[in-house]
């Protein structure tokens, strides 16, 4: 794995969270990475002591009504629902942000 980090566009100094990295030819925003990799880390917390509980994640994973994002105005039309967004965090905690096909394919999740 490499990263490059680019040098800024202007003179000016930049703040971390403005320095972009090339990671395999695709822009990354450091800002955005660590904001990423803190979300994440709280989430594998929660699975962990899920696990240590002896609790299926795929089954009783849930979003704190704090966490609960507002609905998207499609989430009705579609019948998409605070326990699918909390499935969709668990697929990407499984398979990885962007293996959306692996993520609708696990059935345990339920999203079909």
């Amino acid at each position: 794995m490499t990263a490059v980090l680019t040098k800024p566009a202007s003179a000016a100094l930049q703040l971390p969270q403005d320095v972009t990295l090339d990671f395999f030819g695709c822009p990354v925003k450091a800002g955005e990475l660590t904001h990423h990799l803190d979300s994440m880390s709280l989430l594998a917390k929660r699975i962990d002591a899920l696990t240590a509980a002896h609790q299926d994640p795929a089954t009783a994973f849930r979003l704190e009504a704090s966490a609960v994002p507002p609905a998207a105005k499609w989430g009705k039309a579609v019948g998409w629902t605070p326990r699918d967004d909390a499935a969709l965090l668990l697929g990407v905690y499984y398979h990885g942000l962007g293996h959306w096909e692996a993520i609708i394919s696990d059935e345990r999740l339920g999203l079909q």
